[in-house]
């Protein structure tokens, strides 16, 4: 079974504000919207079109898909990429009120980008939490995709405190104290199939060698051979 995915546009404006998938022909589907109940930031969107202009949202078809698992594809790969162009504003659900906009920053606390909801930034970058990861949490931060989020709007945030030993730059020796590889931390070393927690136990003196290598937080070994 064919799914069409579509976009819902502003009749005036053109503006782009929801993309979405159908299997019935977009009148059908456009009519659901129009009739909906639950109560999101979409339906309220169209509410008020109607209410301004006494017109309803355009649907038009993007593109076809062969199922439904290519269309969600489709859905998502759209989704990011309308957002990247500025070409969407995103309408994520609402519950209870108006969605929050979220902001992001990088693990540093660096500002990066603000989001009309969280359900936005979960769609482009295909990740979850980050309604919970964008609360202002005393006992510290977590992140989502790499990524920190809040509510509230700074200039700044705190990064992530994490443990001194994980921002140490480790060296990797061979058996005859050979330099083999540095890594800028033992977080690092796990993409080429080490341990970060068999590493730390190398460089605190509490494990001889991992995998056949020594390793140590020192370029100059002090391990003995």
């Amino acid at each position: 079974m064919t799914y069409t995915v579509y976009q819902l546009q502003h009749p005036i404006t053109k503006q782009i504000k929801y993309i979405g998938i159908t299997k019935d022909p977009l009148f059908k589907r456009l009519g659901y919207h129009l009739v909906e109940q639950r109560y999101t930031n979409k339906r309220d969107w169209i509410a008020d079109i109607f209410e301004t202009t006494g017109q309803v949202p355009l649907i038009t078809k993007i593109t076809i898909a062969k199922n439904k698992q290519e269309a969600l594809k489709l859905e998502k790969f759209y989704i990011k990429q309308y957002l990247s162009n500025s070409l969407l504003n995103y309408l994520g659900p609402k519950k209870g009120g108006s969605a929050k906009r979220v902001y992001q920053y990088t693990l540093k606390g660096k500002f990066i980008k603000e989001w009309p909801s969280s359900k936005a930034a979960e769609k482009y970058y295909g990740i979850n939490n980050v309604a919970i990861c964008a609360h202002d949490n005393k006992k510290g931060r977590k992140s989502a995709g790499g990524y920190l989020w809040s509510f509230l709007k700074h200039e700044k945030i705190n990064p992530i405190k994490r443990h001194l030993d994980s921002r140490k730059t480790v060296y990797q020796f061979d058996l005859q104290g050979n330099l083999i590889s540095e890594y800028e931390s033992a977080s690092c070393a796990i993409k080429d199939g080490f341990s970060k927690k068999m590493i730390w136990k190398c460089c605190v003196g509490k494990n001889k060698t991992h995998q056949g290598y020594f390793w140590s937080y020192d370029k100059i070994p002090t391990f003995k051979i």
